[in-house]
């Protein structure tokens, strides 16, 4: 009787050790399955926050550019270019040409107590 409960006992440790490699197996399999998709989730949801960047950076950069183009369009910034940039006068306007410089200058301020002394 000895014999046959040692072989009941080899058995069921036998089963215990197949039960646990099957376990374990099973866990890396499911590992391995699940492994590539969430990689690439993760991988996705990098290159999300990239592009979320880069979008906040270029509509910045468009309210920064809509803003310039208000600041030009307004009458006074346009006949201020023109006058500036181009052969544009109004009559009774006195206009230099400066070899060398681009684009307006401003003509000093003389303030009145330096003028009135002469």
């Amino acid at each position: 009787m000895s014999g046959s409960t040692d072989g009941g006992a080899d058995r069921r440790r036998l089963l215990r050790w197949t039960a646990a490699v099957l376990v374990v197996a099973t866990l890396v399999g499911i590992g391995a399955v699940f492994s590539f998709p969430v990689r690439t989730w993760l991988d996705q949801r990098a290159e999300l926050a990239e592009q979320e960047a880069e979008r906040d950076a270029l509509e910045a950069r468009i309210a920064r550019l809509e803003a310039e183009i208000a600041a030009r369009s307004t009458p006074e910034a346009v006949l201020l270019r023109a006058r500036c940039l181009g052969p544009y006068v109004e009559p009774g306007d006195e206009v230099y040409a400066v070899a060398g410089v681009s684009g307006c200058a401003e003509a000093p301020q003389v303030s009145g107590a330096v003028g009135a002394g002469r």
